[in-house]
């Protein structure tokens, strides 16, 4: 039996992020560090009002790697087979380790 999976996961895995926006390039800040799962793409903080009604995900960078906090990603999947490290006391989830693997 096989888990299933959240049609946004791909999403998340295959968008780029740390990017800057397009509709916002003359603005500061303007760095896509933000997922949002209704609409499975990535924005920057500028794009944020537009979907304030929408669920959204921070993506942060490690060691040039895309991550989220594993408290945020646990409130939406089951994340028993994530590999999680342990940085400065908090801990951060790899996504681009895809869970189910």
């Amino acid at each position: 039996m096989g888990m299933r999976v959240p049609g946004w996961v791909g999403g998340l895995v295959e968008e780029s992020f740390f990017v800057g926006c397009e509709a916002h390039e003359s603005r500061r800040k303007n760095e896509k560090n933000i997922f949002c799962l209704a609409c499975c793409t990535s924005i920057c903080p500028h794009c944020g009002p537009a979907h304030r009604h929408h669920p959204l995900l921070q993506v942060r960078r490690y060691v040039y790697n895309d991550v989220v906090r594993l408290g945020d990603l646990e409130k939406l999947i089951d994340c028993s087979y994530v590999q999680v490290i342990n940085l400065i006391t908090r801990y951060i989830c790899v996504v681009l380790l895809i869970y189910l693997s």
